[in-house]
């Protein structure tokens, strides 16, 4: 006697002379091209119409423009005449790739640039001010002899 064949985990299998299940029937509404009924055309065969919203997004904020805002921040922070125009390059850096890339992030470039010099400037007017009155940080602490 001839044992039916079988699939790996031992359920036997249909024999070959019945039909495969027939695919399950189709919900759209009758006429329309569309599973939605909005007479849309369908996807071309063997194309995933949710392939573009899974696809991992390629377009990141430079580090440049990261940078140098933070490095124009702390330079205003800090008092950091060195920092500031650190940041006020890496800006315009920032700048550069993002007009070639056309990646986000021309905010965050134009924020270090503007930051940066205003950040310089004010720096640079402190430090004036401190040399031509020495006495300036013992008036500012209220400690004036």
């Amino acid at each position: 006697m001839e044992q039916s064949p079988t699939d790996p985990w031992g359920n036997p299998l249909p024999p070959p002379s019945v039909p495969a299940t027939p695919p399950p029937p189709s919900h759209r509404p009758p006429g329309s091209e569309s599973w939605w009924g909005d007479d849309t055309s369908p996807a071309s065969a063997g194309t995933d119409p949710w392939a573009d919203t899974l696809a991992p997004t390629t377009n990141k904020t430079p580090g440049l423009a990261i940078g140098g805002l933070i490095a124009s921040i702390v330079g205003v922070v800090v008092c950091g005449v060195v920092l500031c125009p650190i940041g006020v390059a890496l800006g315009f850096a920032a700048r550069s790739t993002i007009r070639r890339t056309g990646a986000p992030g021309d905010g965050l470039a134009i924020a270090a640039i503007v930051v940066g010099v205003v950040g310089f400037i004010l720096n640079v007017v402190m430090i004036i001010a401190l040399f031509s009155n020495p006495d300036l940080m013992d008036q500012l602490n209220g400690t004036s002899a």
